[in-house]
């Protein structure tokens, strides 16, 4: 009888211990995690519009998964670009070997 009381009291304090780890667990998830997860989309897609309005005649290929400028010859594996973490700057890199040739 004494294990079996034993056994239940170990089974309500697991129990207890995991909704509590639990709780804190989401509290962090929704007010730091996702927030900062939101901001880095946000800013990834503003840096991705950026792009697109400094260069409307950046095309890409899904069949092909190449990139290429309008009337251009050159071409560059999709493969090589990160979408979400692409920079101003390597976007400026990208044009630029495209454009050479």
């Amino acid at each position: 009888m004494g294990d079996d009381l034993a056994g239940l009291a170990m089974g309500a304090a697991t129990r207890f211990l995991g909704r509590a780890i639990g709780r804190r667990v989401e509290r962090a998830m929704t007010e730091k995690i996702l927030p900062t997860l939101q901001a880095n989309r946000q800013q990834a897609l503003a840096t991705q519009m950026a792009i697109a309005q400094r260069y409307p005649d950046l095309r890409a290929c899904m069949t092909d998964k190449v990139i290429f400028l309008a009337g251009g010859s050159r071409t560059a594996p999709m493969a090589n670009v990160n979408f979400g973490a692409i920079t101003l700057e390597q976007s400026d890199a990208l044009v630029a070997s495209l454009r050479e040739g």
